[in-house]
């Protein structure tokens, strides 16, 4: 992702796309930088809509809800646990691209289909946050994006 501005900016906001529905998946990540932007590149392509979100908080990153895919948008597919895998190494990239880490994370949503998954799900998480352990929901919901059955979003310390 490529953020860029040609004009100060003069309060810190977060701006980041989002996937459009009938585009393959995309990560992206909201970046908090003061002042203004320079180029800052994620290796992840950006795809826009009008979904957009901006948020003013200083010195936070957010990182929308991450489902399991690859950098080329392709669905990792396998069990609970390769699928968790997947979303949490995508949020792991994109806060390292951003300037933070997993261990600056302050608050954790996991989304997923089945309570009947999370089990499995929370074994692959705590290799994640065994020792950091962020506050954290995990929510069932009736369906995600693309049909996959697990989705994790972040908020971090930038």
């Amino acid at each position: 992702m490529l953020l860029r501005t040609t004009r100060q900016l003069p309060v810190q906001f977060l701006i980041a796309t989002r996937t459009a529905p009938t585009k393959s998946f995309q990560h992206f990540a909201i970046f908090a930088k003061s002042r203004n932007y320079s180029k800052m590149s994620t290796g992840i392509k950006q795809i826009s809509t009008d979904k957009a979100m901006k948020l003013n908080a200083g010195g936070l990153i957010f990182v929308s809800g991450q489902i399991p895919a690859k950098a080329d948008g392709t669905l990792v597919t396998g069990s609970i646990a390769d699928q968790t895998t997947a979303c949490i190494e995508g949020l792991k990239n994109i806060l390292e691209a951003a300037g933070s880490s997993i261990a600056k994370v302050t608050k954790v949503t996991v989304f997923i289909t089945s309570m009947d998954n999370f089990a499995e799900m929370n074994s692959v998480y705590e290799k994640y946050f065994g020792e950091h352990k962020p506050a954290r929901s995990c929510v069932a919901v009736k369906e995600l994006p693309k049909g996959v059955p697990v989705e994790v979003e972040a908020i971090a310390l930038a």
